[in-house]
């Protein structure tokens, strides 16, 4: 789901990207910043879509948040690690 999330950033590109990227650097922990990518880029992409696939998506996030919150410290760190290094890429 987070692949996911990142081909969507890229696809959008541009300022949004950037500033997406620059929020999730900034937050406090490394699991809300996580969240915090979760939510931005869900609430970007949720614009864009039909009511009936607005609320799958959102039963499919609120899902992963819950999974996310199920891992182990390690676990955390290495998929915020992966977030963080998909955005040098």
């Amino acid at each position: 789901m987070i692949g996911l999330l990142l081909v969507y950033l890229k696809k959008l590109g541009g300022k949004t990207e950037s500033l997406i990227q620059h929020i999730v650097r900034k937050a406090p922990s490394k699991e809300s910043g996580m969240t915090m990518f979760i939510g931005t880029v869900m609430g970007t992409a949720i614009q864009t879509l039909n009511e009936d696939l607005g609320h799958e998506i959102t039963e499919l996030v609120s899902k992963l948040l819950k999974s996310i919150s199920d891992l182990s410290r390690e676990e955390k760190d290495m998929l915020a690690d992966f977030l963080e290094r998909s955005f040098a890429t």
